[in-house]
């Protein structure tokens, strides 16, 4: 059945949920999206309580996005441009592709490669307000990724 989420450029959210069955199995489930962060929060409280009940777990948290729409049967001259100039977002598909990149990447290890993905962005940038708040988001990215891995091994200590 076909709903009207509001979703035309506006921001859209949806839950994200780590479940865990009885018998110890682990897979994640996304639902959405929903025009309400409150929604998708909703459904992280549902199925906790629906998997405690069974004898399960489940974690979980809300992601949000913003939709773009395009034609499915027609090229995105856009797009294709943005991609063949090393889009980052193309670089992280590739990296996917490429290492194979397990599907619950580490919190740490995501962490430096969004940091290093921001860093590639701001280098495409002309000097200014845009890219020094994604080099200081990239710089927040790091610190996080130290928090949880620890320091960067510098040359020296290799």
């Amino acid at each position: 059945m076909a709903r009207n989420i509001g979703a035309d450029g506006r921001t859209v959210y949806r839950a994200v949920l780590t479940l865990t069955g009885r018998s110890g199995e682990q897979w994640t489930e996304y639902e959405g999206p929903y025009s309400k962060a409150g929604h998708a929060r909703g459904r992280l409280s549902f199925w906790r309580s629906y998997m405690r009940r069974s004898g399960g777990d489940a974690t979980g948290h809300v992601e949000q996005a913003h939709t773009v729409w395009a034609p499915v049967d027609q090229p995105d001259a856009q797009r294709t441009a943005e991609a063949s100039s090393g889009n980052p977002l193309l670089r992280l598909v590739e990296l996917y592709e490429e290492t194979g990149t397990p599907r619950h990447l580490a919190p740490g290890y995501a962490a430096e490669l969004f940091a290093a993905l921001a860093r590639e962005l701001a280098d495409a940038l002309p000097e200014g307000p845009d890219r020094a708040s994604i080099l200081a988001r990239a710089a927040r990215l790091d610190a996080r990724g130290e928090q949880v891995l620890g320091p960067k091994e510098t040359p020296e200590q290799q």
